[in-house]
């Protein structure tokens, strides 16, 4: 059996032995491994974030939407002073 790249770490040696099981190149087999890792970070730390109580999720949404209707409505000009004519002085 051909030793792993990265100097038979534990983890990266389990990876290249189920990769010659299945015959399939340690390197994406890695990469699939760390992308489902990734995934799974990404997923616990949005529900953390995201609030657990019914109320609290619906006040959360409500002020997003808000917010992004305010970013996407037409802004206001601003009103400027009549510049001084030649009559005023």
């Amino acid at each position: 059996m051909k030793g792993s790249v990265l100097g038979g770490l534990g983890f990266t040696g389990i990876i290249s032995m189920l990769g010659t099981m299945v015959g399939v190149p340690w390197g994406a087999l890695l990469a699939v491994v760390l992308a489902g890792m990734l995934l799974t970070t990404v997923v616990a730390l949005a529900q953390l974030a995201m609030p657990q109580d019914s109320a609290d999720k619906t006040q959360l949404w409500d002020t997003v939407l808000k917010y992004r209707a305010r970013r996407q409505a037409p802004a206001v000009p601003a009103t400027q002073p009549p510049l001084p004519t030649a009559a005023d002085s």
